[in-house]
């Protein structure tokens, strides 16, 4: 029953049984104020349910954007041990400069992973004992290039050996890259003479 018909059926039911007309000014203000009433509670409900849609909607939309970010982790992840696999196996068939590429690529991927950082260490130690240079490639090339790895190494290792092998591939890749100068920077001599214990 719509709204209008109900006050007309509350106002004509009104009529008939009070017959005073005292009574009828009242009755119809009250079925006035009745209606009113009734728009109020209507616009109240809608204003809850537009709430719990707007509820709804953002909860399904942070769940979507919970589920995006966790696959998304996974994938990345999933492609770090690919690539390090892939590096695994550039390094047993001694070709240093792509492994090391490949490890640039994870650390592309996961920055802060602990697993590339290590492969990455362990590759700049393997590369330094067995250098071969390529086209166009100088010697003090590959040292360089290691050096920034065997010391970030040296700073986030707990492992007394471990810091102990790093200490000593950074001094032979100064030894290395700096042999055929006269001159050596002053820091890069103390932290050679420090790492070889001189």
């Amino acid at each position: 029953m719509s709204e209008l018909s109900a006050k007309l059926v509350l106002e004509t039911t009104c009529d008939i049984l009070c017959s005073r007309a005292s009574l009828r000014p009242i009755l119809r203000y009250s079925v006035r104020n009745l209606g009113h009433a009734v728009k109020t509670i209507k616009f109240s409900t809608v204003l809850k349910w537009v709430g719990y849609l707007t509820a709804t909607l953002s909860l399904i939309f942070g769940v979507h954007e919970l589920v995006k970010l966790v696959s998304d982790r996974i994938e990345s992840r999933r492609k770090v041990d690919a690539l390090l696999i892939s590096e695994d196996v550039e390094l047993k068939g001694r070709d240093y400069a792509s492994a090391w590429h490949t490890l640039e690529q994870d650390s592309q991927l996961e920055a802060n992973s602990a697993k590339v950082h290590l492969a990455q260490e362990n590759l700049a130690m393997a590369w330094l004992e067995d250098i071969h240079l390529r086209e166009n490639e100088k010697f003090s090339d590959i040292p360089e290039r290691l050096e920034p790895v065997l010391t970030r190494g040296i700073a986030s290792t707990m492992n007394s050996q471990r810091s102990a092998d790093l200490h000593a591939h950074i001094g032979w890749s100064y030894f290395s890259a700096l042999s055929s100068r006269s001159v050596w920077p002053g820091s890069r001599r103390r932290l050679f003479q420090s790492c070889v214990g001189g």
